[in-house]
């Protein structure tokens, strides 16, 4: 059963409040994160192709909510390795989806891809996420809004 992933007010990704943010409504099914989403024009760069850097922070936003799936934690960003496969235009649909590949005490290694509906994928990324510090647990935990 799919369980709506917390968010913050004024996240660029997930936040509702943010004007100029992409307001990605992010799922846990299970261990697995899973979003869907329509790039606009407005993240694009050349001839109607969305920005590498797009799929990127797209990627890492579903890809960091994998340990919290997991543990129950949050964790920070360590790394990224993103594989930019095909050219994703502008209006195109896409489910993000982001999975375990590894866990450890204090970092958990993850995957994630950018798909259509025709099973085209665009972007494969894999990340390693450091657990946040008890006191960073509570202070980050203050700024989610469950819906």
């Amino acid at each position: 059963m799919k369980e709506r992933v917390p968010t913050s007010k004024g996240c660029f990704v997930c936040g509702k409040d943010n004007p100029i943010g992409m307001k990605l409504e992010t799922y846990r099914d299970g261990d697995r994160i899973t979003a869907d989403f329509v790039p606009g024009s407005d993240y694009t760069g050349w001839k109607n192709i969305v920005h590498g850097g797009i799929l990127t922070t797209l990627l890492d936003e579903i890809m960091v909510w994998v340990p919290w799936a997991k543990t129950g934690k949050y964790f920070f960003t360590g790394e990224i390795k993103v594989r930019f496969m095909k050219p994703l235009l502008a209006g195109t649909e896409v489910t993000l989806n982001a999975w375990c590949e590894k866990e450890g005490r204090r970092v958990v290694e993850t995957a994630g891809e950018i798909i259509d509906t025709e099973g085209t994928v665009y972007a494969r990324a894999t990340g390693k996420y450091i657990s946040m510090t008890e006191a960073q647990q509570k202070e980050f935990e203050k700024s989610l809004i469950s819906e």
